[in-house]
């Protein structure tokens, strides 16, 4: 079977991922879709919008065939971490044939210079890196300097978009794990990434706003944007599950929800002083936060507060999101040394789907988590007759643990939020769609 994999946040999913899929089915001709999304947290530093199972359930209704989960300590990690670890985990699925991605240029040669060059790192990249970087630039706008000054203003200008951004990290993803996975880009359509609907002026049809075929629905930004009288209504545009699920699963907000947990963790980590064990702090950052704790009210509020030239909104809310989650680089570094783990976490998938998973289970060394109590049980169960892999099933208990508990976390807020019973993790089952 043909399969082409997609690695997404789907925060929340909306038609422009159904159209990657499908576009992405269609070049390929793949009769299996497999996804790695997101989990409960994010990319930008936050809790995901929609929780993973509704947009499991989503994702399934329109394309995707069989859903998997990306381990908290990478979803919520910059470019870089994200896609070594999601194509890392894709690789080692060894049944995965192509990889399709979003883009905002029109091929994938138009980023493939600044692929070898971020794979390569030469000495004059590097130093103009390092020249941009001492003028108090953050890193992505010093390499975007490096690549103006060694490539030109039309290239350095692919670097703008965060689309082309992950599309050039998944290219040197594949390249350094000298991965068979061939890359296909998708081109994006209906709406830039960062245009905002609710700045449009003079529109005289409303459907341009609120229709099955509005742009608004191919803008992740825009539709969490959405006061909550239209949010739902322009959401079951794309999946009567938003409508079932609206007000108890979902929404979920990083300022009005985790401000409170948040505050608290980072009290406790300036009294311990651990903030240097946090992944993706850097000791600038550690003093800011240190130093502005006194002011702190509220999530967003302190981001705004700390925000700098030299360190992105970005940035700071990952930071603060990993102490609230109690995410240290030893994670990390653990995890990465030994290849993104040994295991993956089934979400999701439908009879296309169901059918990829004997093939897994031949070619591949990962274990597919479909039922955590049982796998919890038996890893436990290992390590006591196992003193040879005693360290690495220890590693992976515990990196598991932690993924728990930070869906935990997740659900206790969504709980506390929307007064509904929420199954925890080991209650909880995949989601089958026929």
């Amino acid at each position: 079977m043909k399969t082409v994999a997609i690695i997404t946040e789907f925060n929340p999913f909306h038609k422009g991922h159904e159209y990657i899929i499908k576009k992405a089915k269609e070049v390929t001709g793949a009769t299996c879709c497999i996804i790695i999304t997101s989990g409960n947290y994010v990319q930008r530093g936050e809790p995901s919008f929609i929780d993973k199972y509704t947009k499991t359930e989503v994702a399934l209704n329109h394309g995707a065939d069989i859903v998997f989960e990306l381990p908290v300590f990478f979803s919520t990690a910059s470019a870089r971490y994200f896609s070594m670890a999601a194509v890392g985990l894709l690789d080692k699925l060894q049944v995965v044939d192509y990889l399709a991605f979003g883009v905002e240029s029109n091929s994938l040669e138009d980023l493939s210079t600044i692929v070898q060059e971020l794979t390569n790192e030469n000495d004059e990249y590097k130093e103009y890196l390092r020249e941009s970087q001492k003028c108090g630039n953050s890193f992505p706008t010093s390499r975007r300097d490096a690549i103006l000054k060694m490539y030109g203003e039309d290239t350095a200008a692919l670097l703008d978009t965060p689309n082309n951004i992950l599309a050039i990290e998944y290219m040197r993803a594949l390249a350094l794990r000298s991965s068979n996975i061939k890359p296909i880009g998708i081109k994006r359509i209906k709406a830039a990434y960062h245009e905002d609907f609710n700045e449009i002026k003079n529109i005289t049809d409303s459907n341009y706003i609120c229709s099955e075929d509005s742009p608004r629905l191919y803008s992740a930004s825009n539709l969490r944007k959405l006061s909550d009288d239209s949010l739902v209504d322009i959401l079951s545009l794309i999946d009567n599950v938003y409508a079932w699920n609206y007000k108890k699963t979902y929404p979920v907000g990083i300022t009005s929800d985790f401000s409170a947990i948040t505050g608290l963790k980072l009290y406790d980590a300036i009294a311990n002083n651990t903030l240097s064990d946090i992944f993706d702090l850097t000791l600038d950052i550690a003093n800011k936060f240190a130093n502005n704790f006194s002011k702190y009210t509220n999530f967003s509020s302190f981001i705004t507060l700390n925000k700098s030239k030299d360190v992105s909104y970005t940035s700071l809310s990952r930071a603060l999101l990993h102490i609230a989650l109690d995410i240290k680089t030893s994670h990390v570094n653990d995890l990465i040394n030994q290849d993104y783990g040994n295991f993956i976490r089934l979400l999701g998938f439908n009879n296309i789907g169901k059918s990829i998973l004997p093939e897994i289970k031949s070619k591949s060394s990962m274990t597919v988590i479909s039922n955590m109590a049982a796998f919890i049980k038996d890893l436990d169960s290992i390590k006591k007759d196992s003193i040879e892999k005693d360290s690495i099933n220890k590693n992976s208990s515990d990196w598991i643990r932690h993924c728990i508990r930070c869906d935990d976390l997740y659900r206790l807020i969504t709980i506390s939020k929307h007064r509904v019973d929420i199954p925890n993790e080991f209650t909880k089952k995949f989601i089958k769609c026929d």
